[in-house]
């Protein structure tokens, strides 16, 4: 367009030189010179009013993008902000669960361990019952057995009766260890101590019925001594008994209460696990949103950027264009009004 204007000029110089001439002439070519210039004065306006719509959509286009993205930016920002505080919370809650089930793996090895530990001194107090008691069964048993032999002996005083019950006695000594009194087991020995005396001729029958009833002392002493630690040794056993059958419900009772516990805490650890692992997911997620929106805040920051760029480029063409429109449209009118003047050529207003 501005050489089309110059273009114009250049004609109307020409022409105001050349005015005297074509006064005396004719008017006509002066006119049609001023027609040309209006012609172009009325296209550089046509043409500049195109422009402006096209610049005016252009600005409308800059603003509503430049508010777009600002509102995009500013939602990324608290967006970003948002997931920045989900993803520590994620990463606290893992740290807590990771410290909580390591605890509870501690705790659960730690109830095994002290079930392993309950299982082996119940084994062997199990194995040091079994042995006093089948120790106590076995004198009680010997015990029974002496006694009636020495009942035996108060009314069949021969030697071979008298040797079987001093078997007998010496076999309860032997069993019984340290489980009887000094006393107690001098009256026995004393007992497995004594010899009969063979039977004497008839002449002799008194000295003879007097060892009887000597022997019998004895045995009778003997006897109710070996009744005593029979009953003795039968309240022990039921003790025993009694104090294993105790030891076994407590036992029962503890592993029980233990397996509970050791369920319980397996529960809470898997449970936990279970949890521990939707976060780890939830983690996942929230990274991968954080880094996703934050690709996209870099790039809206850009496009907000190189936007704003280009509308400031525009908007200092479009006014560079404009007074550059205007200063032609001065000039084309300035040539039309010394044209007009100078060859007395009337114009419309």
């Amino acid at each position: 367009m501005a050489p089309m204007m110059r273009s114009a000029l250049a004609l109307a110089l020409g022409a105001v030189l050349q005015a005297p001439a074509l006064a005396a002439t004719a008017g006509h070519p002066i006119e049609r010179v001023i027609g040309l210039l209006q012609d172009l004065g009325k296209k550089a306006e046509q043409e500049g009013k195109d422009e402006e719509v096209l610049y005016t959509k252009f600005e409308y286009w800059c603003t509503n993008s430049k508010k777009s993205l600002d509102k995009a930016i500013a939602e990324e920002k608290d967006t970003i902000e948002r997931l920045q505080d989900e993803i520590s919370s994620h990463e606290k809650n893992i740290e807590v669960l990771t410290k909580e089930m390591a605890d509870l793996t501690e705790e659960i090895a730690e109830l095994g361990a002290a079930g392993e530990k309950a299982q082996a001194e119940r084994d062997e107090a199990a194995a040091l019952y079994k042995e006093n008691s089948d120790a106590h069964t076995a004198t009680i048993a010997a015990i029974a057995q002496a006694t009636a032999a020495l009942e035996k002996s108060r009314t069949e005083t021969d030697s071979p009766t008298l040797n079987l019950s001093q078997q007998k006695v010496r076999k309860v000594l032997e069993l019984l260890g340290m489980h009887v009194t000094e006393s107690q087991r001098g009256t026995l020995e004393v007992f497995l101590a004594y010899e009969p005396k063979e039977r004497p001729d008839t002449k002799a029958a008194g000295d003879y019925e007097g060892h009887v009833k000597k022997y019998s002392f004895k045995s009778d002493s003997v006897i109710e001594l070996l009744k005593e630690l029979q009953l003795k040794f039968e309240d022990e056993l039921t003790e025993m008994n009694t104090e294993e059958t105790n030891a076994i419900n407590a036992h029962q009772l503890a592993t029980k209460a233990r397996d509970q516990a050791t369920a319980a805490k397996q529960a809470s650890h898997d449970e936990k696990d279970v949890t521990k692992g939707e976060t780890e997911g939830a983690l996942a997620t929230a990274q991968a949103d954080l880094q996703s929106t934050q690709q996209d805040l870099e790039a809206d920051t850009g496009s907000l950027d190189s936007t704003t760029k280009a509308c400031d480029v525009k908007k200092a063409e479009w006014a560079q264009r404009s007074e550059v429109r205007e200063n032609e449209r001065k000039a084309i009118a300035a040539a039309i009004e010394i044209l007009a003047k100078a060859t007395g050529v009337r114009t419309e207003a």
